[in-house]
């Protein structure tokens, strides 16, 4: 199979935020504030509602039943919103440099060259620790806690997928699926 052995693309605010997101929800932490807010505040609300409910308390009872369904129902929500918002204002406020600049990936044999404004460099295929494909992205993360963005606007998705099957080949892994992984969908900036 043919594949392009070079792309030239660029970083748009949308694409950061989809990264930033996609990273969050893979978080730990974040995972944990879910949990908290789906699982044990109404799990603790639900208990407080029936020992109130047991001793004939009904209205006490469901002062903490109700919130109790909110927490479960709409808390995984809000938190998702609540990072959507840090990380658009961060992206407006930090990263204004990283946008709109053009950058190259070329596949070699050695490595993968990667040219951009600042300089150029080659990352041998050993020092890539995974390749993911989000909805509207293409990641190729670096065992030095580095990330390559690729957005899949910048050619054909035929076309992309083939460059980045080439570089899964050349580096012995596998172009993992992360599209239905948390706050992997796509959103805006």
């Amino acid at each position: 199979m043919s594949h392009p052995t070079e792309i030239q693309y660029q970083i748009t605010e949308s694409d950061l935020l989809n990264f930033q997101m996609y990273s969050a929800g893979d978080s730990k932490a974040v995972r944990r504030r879910i949990r908290i807010g789906r699982i044990i505040l109404p799990l603790i609300c639900l208990l407080l509602a029936g020992l109130f409910w047991m001793d004939g308390d009904f209205s006490f009872a469901l002062a903490f039943l109700i919130p109790g369904i909110l927490f479960a129902v709409f808390m995984p929500g809000l938190i998702k919103r609540q990072h959507l918002r840090h990380f658009r204002n961060h992206i407006r406020e930090k990263c204004q440099g990283m946008l709109a600049v053009e950058a190259t990936l070329i596949i070699e044999d050695e490595g993968l060259r990667s040219k951009g404004r600042d300089g150029e460099g080659l990352l041998k295929y050993s020092g890539i620790e995974s390749l993911a494909e989000l909805e509207v992205l293409y990641l190729i993360k670096l065992k030095q806690s580095m990330t390559l963005i690729v957005p899949k606007s910048c050619l054909p998705e035929n076309e992309l997928r083939a460059f980045m099957e080439c570089i899964a080949e050349k580096s012995a892994l596998t172009l993992a699926d992360h599209r239905n992984k948390p706050w992997a969908e796509s959103v805006k900036a």
